[in-house]
């Protein structure tokens, strides 16, 4: 997975240094095999709580909720060309927040894993959720009042954490004495922010946010930090006399031992608030290992350690301690750890094959809380592991190379041996293939190979890291580029544990057509709605657009007919649209209005009625037309003509006028308005 630039600056190194004649000196948690001070949670829940829109141009902003103190892989947002993911720290109280700004997309489809780094990499450790952005014309950013809503009272001598309410996703700047510290409001517009070190006195904080659009911060409020003593009350601090702590004897607390290569450490309680000196000097450097530390304000207690690391040698197993409060001394002898210790012979029993270039994790045992200087093959310095009390070591290298690598183990600060370990490739993995040979420019790639059966792939853009696919029971991959290519040429380079590594370059290619869209309607009747067809691939998405809006899809047939008819009737005298479907050329087409075919006229039978009577009224249409019946503009009802085209009906009530007038509307014919007399 991707290390972020800022991160990886951070955690590089090797463990350790060889120092003067021998001696080394390294931090108590160095060791090849770096592991994590706190485990990861298993099976890590995330949760996008963000809405799925964004402003057309502007910045996509996502917020959601995770394991506290671990990190969310979001993928799929415009941050890279090559699809590389983001990751985002979860802060203390399992929220996390992120703003990128669009590409000019229309949407992005966004994963969010929960991973967890160590060794410099991110590592899953829960499911991945995914989610839709869609640009939204209409969206916006819910505008609130700066404020800070809790925190504005601590314990003495406890960290300050301040959480307030202001504009969703805007950059907040938090002023403590201690030093700034920036976060960033959630979509809620929910923040928090907590002080770099412990507050010990009433202070002022200042707090910015709610940018512009020139990114200034355009809210600021200050507020009053109130430090409270052990039982919640105003701690008065420097600002009233306060009686001084009663003075309490050094005790120390800490086991009276150490180790040769690593730092003193030394805990206890003394007087709350005192200045605890430590005197100690390495007899082989005659360098101090002594210092200062203050005691507890509260409780008393202290923890000492040394800048540096002790190199004492075996003929002196005793080191001597003073540690001072005030006038009073107190005198202390530590003992080596490895003191009076049976020397044991290094021992790698773990298997000796490794796969090339794979991370091999090597354990074995050798004498009790020793320190070993662990080379690979000459390459690069060594690096140093440290025994636990059982004489058990373990560390993993990346180094072992070639069919044949010796790995050597020699004991610091011990009688003194060198233990050679032969370790030996495993058979080569099968070689990575890349069936894929040409992409079509302006669009996304599918990328096909091969590869060990459940093998992960890693693609890297030079030496750049971009993201792993794993390959199937089959051994086969495949992967899509995360943005369109618009390049001539496409390379990458792939890697996977115990094959050789492949660059491959993709060319340009003309993208193969589809079969044309067709259009067999040419006219159309004004003031009707209109049945338009015609042919595209089978069973292709034809869009359909007013100029460059889009209206709708249709899908063709399996035998590549297509058809739909028009939202509304058609009032002008042409009628234009362009058609769109991915591989043809776009189709506009202009339909042109046309009379409608007249069908056979309607005729009047009947000429006379009898005064006083209801009248049977019959004519001809055409066979089956439907023949509405109209006093004036007023719908009365309507007849269905038969297949001989004759009709006929009967007038609803008794005819009392001289005259009696109707109007008849058939479609395709022309209206025929009859008048009746009185015999």
């Amino acid at each position: 997975m991707h290390i972020p630039r800022t991160l990886s600056t951070c955690m590089t190194g090797a463990l350790g240094v060889m120092l003067l004649a021998g001696i080394v000196s390294v931090p108590t948690t160095a060791t090849a095999a770096t592991s994590s001070a706190v485990a990861p949670v298993r099976d890590a829940v995330v949760t996008i709580e963000s809405d799925p829109y964004f402003a057309p141009g502007s910045q996509v902003h996502l917020s959601g909720t995770g394991p506290s103190n671990e990190w969310v892989e979001v993928d799929g947002l415009p941050t890279d060309q090559d699809g590389a993911p983001t990751q985002v720290p979860i802060d203390h109280r399992g929220v996390w927040t992120t703003s990128i700004p669009s590409d000019g997309a229309s949407s992005y489809r966004i994963t969010a894993t929960p991973v967890h780094l160590e060794s410099n990499r991110f590592t899953p450790i829960g499911a991945a959720i995914a989610q839709t952005l869609t640009a939204d014309a209409s969206y916006s950013i819910v505008e609130r009042e700066l404020s800070v809503t809790d925190g504005l009272e601590v314990r003495r001598g406890s960290t300050a954490v301040l959480s307030g309410v202001a504009n969703a996703f805007t950059p907040v700047q938090v002023e403590f004495e201690s030093g700034v510290v920036r976060t960033q409001a959630d979509h809620a517009g929910r923040w928090s922010a907590e002080s770099r070190s412990a507050v010990t006195s009433d202070q002022p904080v200042r707090v910015l946010a709610n940018t512009d659009a020139d990114r200034d911060f355009s809210a600021i409020v200050q507020v009053e930090l109130v430090v409270l003593d052990e039982d919640g009350a105003p701690d008065p601090g420097d600002g009233e006399e306060v009686d001084p702590p009663e003075s309490v004897p050094v005790e120390v607390t800490s086991d009276l031992t150490y180790l040769r290569g690593e730092r003193l450490r030394i805990t206890g309680t003394a007087t709350p608030g005192a200045e605890i000196e430590v005197i100690a000097s390495d007899s082989v450097t005659s360098s101090s290992l002594g210092g200062t530390v203050t005691a507890s304000p509260e409780t008393g207690a202290f923890e000492f350690v040394s800048d540096r690391n002790v190199a004492m040698p075996n003929g002196l197993p005793v080191l001597d301690v003073t540690v001072r409060q005030g006038d009073d001394e107190t005198d202390l002898a530590f003992h080596s750890l490895q003191q009076g210790v049976a020397f044991r012979s290094t021992q790698v029993t773990s298997d000796t094959t490794y796969d090339e270039g794979a991370e091999t994790v090597v354990s074995g045992t050798t004498s009790p809380h020793s320190l070993l200087s662990v080379r690979v093959a000459d390459l690069g310095r060594a690096e140093l592991v440290r025994a636990d009390a059982d004489g058990a070591f373990t560390f993993t290298t990346t180094k072992l190379a070639g069919p044949e690598q010796t790995v050597r183990i020699e004991q610091l600060f011990e009688a003194g041996e060198t233990t050679e370990h032969v370790f030996t490739r495993r058979d080569d993995a099968p070689a990575i293939t890349v069936a894929t040979e040409t992409f079509v420019k302006g669009q996304k790639q599918r990328i096909e190979g091969t590869a060990a059966p459940k093998a992960r792939v890693n693609v890297y853009s030079g030496s750049k890291y971009l993201m792993n696919v794993v390959a199937g029971e089959d051994g086969k991959w495949s992967y899509t580029t995360g943005a369109v290519i618009t390049t001539d040429t496409f390379t990458r380079t792939l890697k996977s544990d115990g094959a050789k590594d492949v660059t491959f370059t993709l060319t340009a290619v003309e993208q193969e057509q589809a079969a044309p869209i067709t259009v067999a309607t040419t006219s159309f009747v004004k003031g009707q709605k209109q049945l338009i067809e015609g042919t595209a691939a089978p069973k292709a998405k034809v869009n359909v657009y007013s100029g460059s809006k889009y209206l709708m899809h249709v899908i063709a047939g399996a035998d590549g007919k297509w058809s739909y008819t028009t939202g509304g009737v058609i009032t002008t005298d042409t009628f234009t649209r362009t058609l769109k479907s991915e591989g043809a050329k776009d189709v506009t087409f202009t339909l042109t209005a046309v009379e409608q075919e007249q069908t056979a006229p309607i005729t009047v039978s009947t000429t006379t009625f009898a005064k006083g009577q209801k009248q049977l009224i019959e004519g001809t249409a055409a066979p089956k037309a439907r023949v509405d019946v109209y006093s004036g503009s007023k719908y009365l009802m309507h007849v269905i003509a038969g297949a001989d085209g004759k009709w006929s009906y009967t007038t609803g009530g008794v005819i009392n006028t001289d005259t009696f007038t109707r109007t008849l509307k058939s479609a395709g014919t022309d209206d025929v308005t009859f008048t009746l007399t009185a015999k």
